[in-house]
C-alpha cells in the first residue's frame, strides 16, 4: 500500500497541480497580453486622430497669418485635410470611451470635425483645442475594458 502511494498517488497528485498551474499562468498572460494590444491599437488611433487635427490647425494657422497670401508649394507644413481628420476619426472613434474623461469634456470629442470658424484662425484654434484635450485625456490612461 505504501508503495501506491508514494509511487503512483503522489505523482499523478504532483502531475495534476502542475498542469493547473501551468494553464492558470499561462491564460493570465495571455489575458494581460491581450490588454495590452488592445491598450496600444486604441492609443495609437487615437494619436493619429490627435495628429491630424494638429496638422490640420497647423496649416490653418499659417493660410490666417498669410492673410490669404498662402502658398502651398512654399510651404512645409503639412496640409492635412478634412477627408484625413474624418479618416483619422473614424479610426478612432470606436475607441472613444475608454478615454478618461468627464461629461463635460465629453461633448468636445463628440463629433467629427472640430468648427471651421468664420476666420482660418478661429478653426486653428479649435482643432488646436480638441487636438490638446483629446491629448489630456489620453495623459490620463484609458478606462480598462469591460
Amino acid at each position: 500500500m505504501e508503495w501506491f502511494i508514494t509511487g503512483v498517488l503522489v505523482p499523478v497528485v504532483i502531475a495534476a497541480v502542475t498542469a493547473f498551474g501551468a494553464t492558470w499562468y499561462a491564460t493570465g498572460h495571455a489575458d494581460r497580453r491581450e490588454r495590452r494590444q488592445s491598450d496600444r491599437a486604441a492609443t495609437d488611433a487615437i494619436r493619429r486622430y490627435i495628429r491630424a487635427l494638429s496638422n490640420r490647425a497647423d496649416y490653418l494657422e499659417e493660410v490666417a497669418i498669410a492673410a490669404g497670401h498662402w502658398d502651398p508649394d512654399a510651404s512645409i507644413i503639412d496640409p492635412g485635410s478634412d477627408e484625413e481628420v474624418r479618416a483619422a476619426y473614424q479610426g478612432a472613434a470606436s475607441f472613444f470611451y475608454r478615454l478618461n474623461v468627464g461629461e463635460g469634456e465629453r461633448a468636445g470629442i463628440s463629433n467629427t470635425m472640430p468648427d471651421l470658424g468664420h476666420h482660418a484662425m478661429e478653426g486653428a484654434g479649435n482643432f488646436a483645442e480638441r487636438a490638446e484635450l483629446l491629448q489630456q485625456a489620453l495623459d490620463r490612461g484609458l478606462l480598462p475594458t469591460q
